[in-house]
């Protein structure tokens, strides 16, 4: 989130409104910084009211608890699909009003590619997909860019054995510069959805 903001302040942004759920430690002067969880329509209506000249959306909010459909429980799966279904869906809701240039649904590979462990999150990742189909179906701009692991955010929060298992099914961590490099791609085609990762190469050399 705080990378893709830099690049709209980058590239010409005026004003840069990052939401988040707790105030970040190292305040980033480039952009200004808003207390609010996505998942709270009411907390969030108040923030876009408050932007009356909004001209774009990103929605990156999401978290990791990966376990095997065994250890899923009634309290885990909402929990992992709440910041990605019901943030994107209230986002989409209070701004359909908006001529917005561009709202960006920030997915993940795992809604497309085998991901073991993380059923309920790439159930989620699946939804934003979905939605931005709808919503250019119905005339409105939306993008969906499914991601593979940054070497930053959740990736840096994972332990060694999780980043093992990433490695091993063939993920490899991207920069955050070519991440963001690739977001721009998109923007700029105008994609609907696009799918960007890493691969690991195999001992052939492929990738």
């Amino acid at each position: 989130g705080r990378a893709l903001a830099g690049w709209l302040k980058d590239n010409g942004a005026g004003r840069v409104v990052v939401l988040a759920r707790r105030a970040p430690q190292q305040p980033d002067p480039r952009f200004e910084t808003v207390a609010a969880d996505v998942t709270d329509r009411a907390a969030l209506a108040r923030v876009i009211d408050g932007l009356p000249n909004l001209k774009g959306v990103i929605h990156a909010a999401g978290i990791v608890k990966d376990g095997t459909l065994a250890q899923l429980d009634p309290a885990t799966v909402p929990e992992v699909l709440a910041p990605k279904i019901e943030g994107a869906r209230h986002l989409d809701a209070l701004t359909r009003d908006r001529a917005l240039d561009f709202f960006v649904l920030v997915s993940s590979t795992a809604s497309s590619l085998a991901s073991p462990g993380q059923a309920a999150y790439a159930s989620a990742n699946a939804w934003l997909d979905s939605l931005a189909a709808t919503r250019r179906a119905s005339g409105h701009s939306a993008t969906s860019i499914a991601f593979g692991p940054w070497m930053a955010g959740m990736y840096a929060a994972l332990n060694a054995s999780a980043r093992a298992r990433l490695e091993r099914d063939g993920f490899r961590p991207m920069a955050p510069r070519r991440a963001v490099a690739a977001f721009a791609r998109a923007l700029a085609d105008d994609a609907v959805h696009r799918l960007v990762m890493d691969r690991v190469a195999d001992a052939h050399g492929q990738k």
